[in-house]
């Protein structure tokens, strides 16, 4: 069963702000109710050099004049920051951004796909809730032997498997392992 997200388009004055000051063409916030409240932050570039002048600046914006909207532990740390660009971001600048933690989680991405509601479903689906992923159960693919090529093993995995579990049979192979390991050391 796949849960359906829920999510309300939050107008704060903020989002022109951010427009107008940095470059980017396009800013949502997402106020998302799944397992419970959070927020998540669409901010679109045109170009790679947009974002990568603007997006530690924004997020120092969002860290200082968004927090006060963020009221439960839940909210502050599961704040969500993506960014979308109309080409392919580079490794290293996503990396960088991915990788920085201060304030917010953060995604860099291509979309170039206008933001309709379908593919903002699809975007939340992917890339923070996952309920875009079906987990099948598949028991005959299981295999609940465990093998190894260890020492250890091969001296415990006869006993492992009988239905004997006396102490004393236990007692022979812990002697056999020190024996067998000490001649490794």
């Amino acid at each position: 069963m796949q849960h359906e997200t829920l999510y309300k388009e939050v107008e704060l004055d903020i989002s022109q702000q951010l427009v107008e000051a940095y470059n980017c063409t396009e800013v949502k916030i997402l106020q998302v109710n799944f397992v419970g409240n959070f927020f998540v932050i669409i901010v679109r570039f045109s170009s790679i050099p947009d974002l990568n002048e603007s997006w530690r600046k924004i997020n120092s914006v969002i860290a200082v004049k968004f927090s006060q909207y963020l009221k439960t532990e839940f909210e502050k740390y599961n704040l969500y920051l993506l960014f979308f660009v109309d080409e392919e971001v580079p490794k290293q600048l996503k990396y960088e951004i991915e990788n920085n933690k201060f304030s917010s989680r953060k995604i860099a991405e291509k979309c170039n796909r206008q933001l309709t509601d379908d593919r903002i479903r699809e975007i939340l689906a992917q890339y923070i809730t996952n309920s875009d992923i079906s987990i099948t159960p598949g028991a005959d693919s299981i295999s609940l032997e465990y093998t190894s090529d260890s020492v250890v093993w091969s001296l415990i995995k006869d006993q492992v498997y009988q239905k004997d579990k006396s102490g004393e049979s236990f007692a022979e192979i812990l002697n056999e392992i020190e024996k067998k390991l000490s001649y490794e050391i």
